[in-house]
């Protein structure tokens, strides 16, 4: 295995020893490599965008960046097929169908991605 290296702050790397502690891994190393699996496979999507037209996509962002999600959504309506806006943890969480070209939904998703705060969680083809 390669070893590698990797700075955060202290408060993230409390949060994340309460995390590894809580879902029983058995140390840093099997965490870390498991959130850089679901990492890896959250994100493979985006290499077979060009190859489908049917996404679903969650996201997920602090309230004080609504206004911008949501002049996002409006510019890329004609992709939205349906969707559903709920709140929980304190953030604002959008379910959206998507219908359209991967290309389209490729631009969709990097100016979405450029918004502060916006984290999108899965995306499935």
């Amino acid at each position: 295995m390669v070893v590698i290296s990797v700075s955060i702050s202290t408060r993230e790397l409390r949060e994340f020893d309460a995390i590894v502690a809580e879902m029983t891994y058995k140390g840093r190393s099997a965490a870390v490599r498991d959130a850089i699996h679901k990492f890896v496979q959250d994100h493979r999507w985006v290499h077979a965008v060009g190859h489908g037209e049917h996404f679903l996509m969650s996201v997920l962002y602090e309230e004080r960046s609504k206004d911008s999600v949501s002049n996002v959504l409006h510019r890329f309506r004609g992709l939205i097929h349906n969707s559903a806006h709920t709140h929980f943890d304190g953030k604002c969480v959008d379910q959206l169908v998507l219908l359209g070209p991967g290309k389209d939904v490729t631009a969709f998703l990097k100016e979405l991605s450029s918004v502060r705060d916006v984290r999108v969680c899965d995306c499935f083809v």
